[in-house]
């Protein structure tokens, strides 16, 4: 989803909403929240990601710690990874919704979006 925004010269935020709707579908792809929860972590705390540290295990295991503690958190307000899909969705109905100047930048591109 990162590809979904950028700024623009004078510091505002730029959501593109097609870039958003489509990380929504590929969200909703995903079926469920372990699914999700799986595909991040294993792209998060992969051990291999880490080539031949010698302490890979340990970095991994960490970075997955963090996720866990991360999650528990969205869960204590209300948010799960389920719901990930509907606020990207929700973000690019914002989007349509922005001022022209914004949606010009949106339609045209940005160097600072790349």
């Amino acid at each position: 989803m990162g590809d979904a925004y950028g700024w623009t010269d004078n510091g505002r935020q730029v959501f593109d909403p097609v870039r958003l709707e489509q990380a929504a579908a590929d969200l909703r792809k995903n079926n469920t929240a372990q699914q999700l929860r799986e595909q991040l972590v294993a792209g998060l705390a992969d051990p291999t990601a880490f080539g031949k540290l010698p302490k890979a295990p340990d970095a991994s295991d960490r970075l997955r710690s963090a996720y866990d503690a991360m999650e528990a958190q969205l869960k204590r307000v209300g948010i799960d990874l389920a719901d990930l899909a509907s606020r990207a969705l929700a973000a690019a109905d914002l989007a349509r919704q922005v001022d022209p100047v914004t949606q010009a930048m949106a339609r045209r591109g940005h160097p600072g979006m790349m």
